[in-house]
């Protein structure tokens, strides 16, 4: 979704965002704007939270959580909701009836708000952000309840526009003034029924960079709550690592030793581990139009080939994270099945990306292509 698409007008390339690797400074609410709506027990689990962040080795800072209270009331009381009229104005002149009733509500008041006010909204959030600087210069992320509150069923009938806003408090901020986020969860309250979250929050492009604390919390989490009853991160889902801490990566072309682009495994502090082959259904291409010319390794089941040569890497998971982040489509990582049957994540190739590109299997790597290139010049 983050791929840059140049028929879409608000589209724009990602430009990853690094956080530090240990000793975060996380700030959370301080003061007046902490704000759980009489729930007791979830501000009791946000602060857990903290102190578990603490314990992971995080500076905690307390904030003043006001202008960014500010910029998340816009969102529905400002004149953001004309967006939200713009997008369905000529479905609402015909089936307003087919609305719900409080999306209804919402939507017909931006009426009230012409393009005066959609300027002076965009003014006022501005000045919003140049206040909201100062507190990014002592802060490298925030830590937030994802939600101060729940509500039951009925509760939300009865007052679904105010009550939602209470839903909203800590989170509405992050779209418009353009932060990345991971919520996580916090635990439950001390009946084990209704649970309670917290949401990490970073600059623009920081998603990647977030991950691996969000994952710490998390499995922090777990560790204290017993493994039968909580939720616990499927290892499918895990990014593997060995003994030491580091993580395993297969690479097929310009990342294998003496290729271009090699250094971006040694810089970072990656070992190699060993060279080997793929399981024999592996197919490479050559990719047009990529500088330094870069192969496509594709999966094809029930082909009988001889696998290809690649290497095995290991790099720390901030490295991986920052890796997969500067990867160019139409690349990917994926599961790569070597020749003894293990597998572990390496580059792939999209399907598509190969239909009218030169085969070179048959060469058995990279490696073998490039030589014969060279000798052939």
């Amino acid at each position: 979704m983050e791929g840059h698409d140049a028929a879409d007008p608000f589209s724009r390339k990602a430009v990853p965002a690094n956080l530090p690797v240990s000793g975060l400074r996380i700030g959370v609410l301080g003061g007046p704007e902490r704000e759980f709506f009489g729930n007791r027990q979830v501000e009791a689990l946000y602060d857990a939270a903290i102190e578990r962040a603490r314990a992971l080795g995080a500076t905690i800072v307390p904030f003043d959580y006001a202008p960014f209270r500010e910029a998340a009331e816009l969102l529905y009381n400002g004149p953001w909701v004309a967006e939200r009229l713009a997008a369905v104005r000529d479905f609402l002149g015909t089936n307003a009836s087919d609305f719900d009733p409080t999306v209804r509500t919402i939507i017909e008041g931006a009426r009230a708000y012409d393009a005066v006010d959609a300027f002076r909204g965009k003014y006022k959030l501005e000045a919003l952000r140049q206040t909201i600087r100062e507190v990014w210069e002592k802060v490298d992320i925030l830590m937030l309840p994802t939600s101060p509150t729940i509500y039951t069923v009925e509760e939300l009938v009865a007052d679904p526009i105010v009550k939602n806003g209470h839903f909203g408090r800590y989170t509405n901020f992050v779209n418009l003034l353009d932060y990345a986020a991971i919520a996580i969860p916090a635990g439950f309250d001390t009946d084990g029924h209704l649970p309670a979250g917290v949401t990490l929050v970073g600059p623009a492009f920081t998603d990647d960079a977030l991950a691996p604390f969000a994952d710490a919390m998390h499995r922090n989490l777990n560790a204290g709550m017993g493994m039968d009853r909580w939720a616990v991160i499927p290892e499918a889902s895990r990014v593997p690592q060995g003994d030491d801490g580091l993580v395993p990566i297969v690479v097929v072309g310009a990342h294998l030793t003496g290729m271009p682009l090699n250094h971006e495994l040694t810089r970072p502090g990656g070992k190699h581990v060993k060279s080997c082959r793929t399981a024999p259904d592996y197919r490479l291409f050559v990719l047009p139009d990529t500088t330094p010319p870069k192969p496509g390794l594709i999966r094809e089941p029930g082909f009988a080939g001889k696998g290809l040569e690649v290497e095995v890497w290991n790099v720390t998971p901030e490295a991986f994270g920052r890796f997969v982040q500067n990867i160019p489509a139409p690349l990917g990582i994926g599961k790569v099945t070597l020749d003894d049957g293990s597998q572990a994540s390496g580059f792939l190739c999209e399907a598509h990306a190969v239909r009218a590109a030169r085969e070179i299997t048959e060469f058995g790597g990279w490696k073998a292509f490039i030589a014969d290139q060279r000798m052939g010049k």
